[in-house]
């Protein structure tokens, strides 16, 4: 994967999915509405990145699978520092 793409992955794409894992896992109302601030704002950045755009839609819905399962079962927090 060259440079690029995979500062895509790390700064984009891991965070898109970890953030919206969290989403789906927090209860409390207060942090809720923090990460889904946090989460707009990252997906914002997802859609705008030019390597985005470059991904048929099958194969960013490929790319996005495999983030997920990386994400799932991270502990909270963990990108947040």
């Amino acid at each position: 994967m060259t440079p690029g793409w995979t500062q895509w992955v790390e700064e984009l794409l891991l965070p898109l999915m970890y953030w919206q894992e969290q989403l789906s896992r927090t209860r409390c109302p207060v942090q809720k509405a923090q990460i889904a601030l946090v989460l707009q704002a990252v997906q914002d950045a997802f859609e705008r990145h030019p390597c985005t755009g470059q991904l048929a839609p099958q194969v960013l819905a490929g790319w996005k699978i495999v983030g997920r399962r990386a994400c799932q079962g991270l502990p909270a927090g963990i990108l947040s520092g």
